[in-house]
């Protein structure tokens, strides 16, 4: 598509990166026309002649003119020089690439280049425009008028303005090389235009060169109008933002089989978020603003600072042919082996509809240090956010779980010493190792809107990692919201076990509930909290004797209604020889008959807070037995519900009978 790649530029090209990209170059050439006109016109150069590749050209005339470089400026569609300087110390001075259609050896080209060999220099009163020009229609085919326009520089210095611009959206603007656009100087991609660097290769594949941006400047993209940073195969591209950058319109920086890589490390991003595809890094510190993995996936280093806000979004991706759903985010970008740290906001968002769109996302390879807002959200329930790296959530960290599924799914550990705050209906499930630990600064929020939508946790066991472990500790502090109040004693199961491992148990529980860890082995298997006072629990104490009765202890805990009642049953173990009862005992003997008699039995409640001391006297049998035998060792058991809570021995012995003493005369 494009002939301006030629061999010979291209060796010239790589063999001056070395070349400062502020050192002046001597002008061997020199515009001279005060208003402006053809760069192809040799009467407005010093020399008489039009510019050759080996000259060092200045536009540096003071007074404000434009210069047009179109398409016939040579055979290969534009102008090769050694270097340029732009910009004199009064007026305005601009350097027009105007993108034009010209014929060369019987067929049409659409382009205008302009290869500066060696390093260049745009001064403050410099103004370079990328001059997309019209006319194109690609649909019908046959000779389009316009063309796209390029800048081909080793390295170039910008103090001045470097402008996109286009009047057809078949044409648009390309650079390549190293630019470094300084502190007072900007670069502006006009509405309909698209900015790429660098240029494709022939045929218009991928990006075919390395190259970098440095802005210490302003970069402004226009609502309407496109920067698309690529790099192709075997390829790098950088962008270095230490200046404002406005986008109004779409910035994209994409891997096309080489390695994109923007680096945040001063100056904001304001407008639109910064689009990462592909397998782009983002190589992060400081600098307000926002970033959007969506297409493949990514990876990213460093620190997200406070104010910036980074967003990992599922999307449908194409590889091999294949379309996938997922958008992955890398904790390691640039070979990075330190926790990312987050003081900013940090979201992973799965939407879409079905599976023709949207997708699940991942946050791999790495750790994470949490001092900020770490956001999962699923707008589809076809998809959900999946957690596959070590998370610290510091003190002042909050984990937000807004909507849908976050699975933690690997065998890697969260520690929480801030807020984990889980909405009415999103759940936190942990599986194939993944590990939850609620450490003693940390508070688990689960959200309650009604007996059915709550916040929770799973933990589970399903393959081949092993189960999910939850570590109680800490505090864990239910909310209610929606208006909701629940009734006094009412149950929440805020973590479901379905072979998962939950242990331990929370420091401190949030006003007005009280945790339940009795179902931990039921089946289903759940930690639960109640609301209010919690149902009353019955303690059994001392098995005794008292006043020749039998004596149980009861305690109830002060809770919401009565204690459930206990029954109390005394048992001995009777002994024959043949036919003969021959001893009681408390428990039977391997050599004698016996038969089991229940000697004694009651039936005791209490009101909440109350605590008394049952006395059970023996019954009938009982009593007969005692007489005969004058010794009992009863067996005492304490039954709730139809279970045993306590038993105990105890032994009953026959009161002493009055003694009668002779009276004398």
């Amino acid at each position: 598509m494009i002939p301006f790649r030629r061999l010979l530029t291209c060796l010239i090209v790589l063999g001056a990166f070395a070349a400062s990209a502020t050192a002046a170059q001597a002008c061997t050439i020199y515009w001279t026309n005060a208003t402006g006109g053809s760069w192809d016109t040799a009467t407005n150069w010093s020399t008489g002649t039009i510019p050759a590749t080996t000259d060092d050209v200045c536009i540096t005339l003071p007074g404000t003119y434009t210069v047009t470089l179109g398409a016939t400026g040579g055979l290969n569609g534009g102008a090769n020089v050694h270097s340029l300087t732009l910009g004199a110390a009064g007026g305005t001075q601009t350097l027009d690439i105007a993108g034009q259609d010209y014929n060369y050896e019987g067929e049409t080209y659409n382009s205008t280049t302009l290869s500066l060999a060696a390093a260049s220099t745009i001064n403050a009163g410099g103004e370079l425009i990328l001059d997309a020009t019209g006319g194109g229609d690609p649909v019908s085919g046959g000779n389009q008028a316009g063309g796209i326009a390029v800048l081909d520089s080793a390295a170039l210095a910008n103090a001045g303005q470097i402008v996109a611009q286009s009047d057809d959206a078949t044409w648009q603007e390309y650079y390549e090389g190293t630019l470094t656009n300084q502190s007072s100087g900007s670069i502006e991609v006009n509405s309909g235009s698209k900015l790429t660097l660098p240029s494709p290769n022939t045929g218009g594949v991928a990006p075919s060169y390395s190259y970098s941006l440095t802005n210490d400047g302003a970069v402004g993209v226009a609502s309407g109008a496109a920067l698309v940073l690529a790099a192709g195969l075997g390829n790098s591209g950088a962008f270095v933002n230490n200046g404002p950058v406005t986008n109004n319109g779409a910035i994209t920086a994409v891997n096309q089989g080489g390695q994109m890589t923007w680096t945040q490390s001063g100056g904001s991003v304001s407008g639109n978020p910064v689009v990462m595809q592909n397998g782009a890094w983002l190589v992060d510190s400081v600098g307000s603003g926002s970033f959007l993995f969506n297409y493949s996936g990514g990876a990213l280093s460093g620190t997200i600072p406070a104010g910036q806000t980074v967003t990992v979004q599922g999307e449908v991706f194409s590889s091999g042919g294949e379309n996938y759903n997922s958008t992955t985010l890398g904790l390691n970008a640039n070979g990075n082996t330190s926790p990312v740290v987050n003081d900013g906001t940090l979201v992973l968002d799965a939407p879409g509809t079905g599976s023709t769109s949207g997708g699940d996302t991942f946050l791999t390879n790495g750790s994470l240090v949490n001092n900020g807002t770490l956001i999962t959200q699923v707008e589809d329930p076809t998809w959900i956010d999946n957690l596959q790296a070590n998370i610290t959530n510091a003190s002042a960290g909050n984990i937000d779980l807004n909507s849908g599924t976050l699975i933690s799914n690997a065998a890697e550990t969260t520690t929480n010493s801030g807020t984990v705050t889980v909405a009415p209906g999103a759940q936190w499930e942990l599986d194939e190792a993944g590990a939850l630990v609620n450490a003693s600064g940390g508070t688990l929020v689960p959200e309650i809107a009604s007996a059915a939508s709550l916040g929770t946790f799973q933990v589970t066991g399903p393959c081949c990692n092993g189960p999910g472990l939850i570590t109680a500790g800490g505090t864990l502090a239910p909310k209610l919201v929606g208006g909701f109040t629940p009734a006094a004693g009412q149950e929440f199961k805020v973590f479901l076990l379905n072979g998962g491992k939950f242990t331990g148990t929370f420091g401190a529980l949030g006003a007005g509930f009280t945790g339940d860890y009795a179902n931990e082995t039921a089946s289903p298997a759940y930690v639960g909290v109640l609301y209010g006072k919690r149902a009353s629990v019955l303690s059994v104490g001392a098995i005794g004797v008292a006043k020749n009765k039998l004596s149980v202890a009861f305690s109830c805990s002060d809770g919401s209604g009565a204690c459930p009642v206990a029954s109390i049953v005394g048992r001995i173990t009777e002994h024959f020889r043949g036919q003969k009862l021959i001893a009681v005992t408390a428990r039977s003997h391997a050599k004698t008959k016996t038969k089991v008699v229940i000697v004694a039995s009651a039936a005791s409640t209490l009101a909440p807070g109350a605590t008394r001391h049952a006395s059970i006297a023996l019954n009938s049998t009982g009593r007969a037995l005692l007489a005969r035998f004058h010794k009992l060792t009863i067996k005492i058991t304490v039954s709730v519900g139809g279970k045993a809570v306590k038993t105990g021995s105890v032994v009953l012995h026959a009161p002493a009978k009055p003694k009668h003493h002779k009276k004398h005369a």
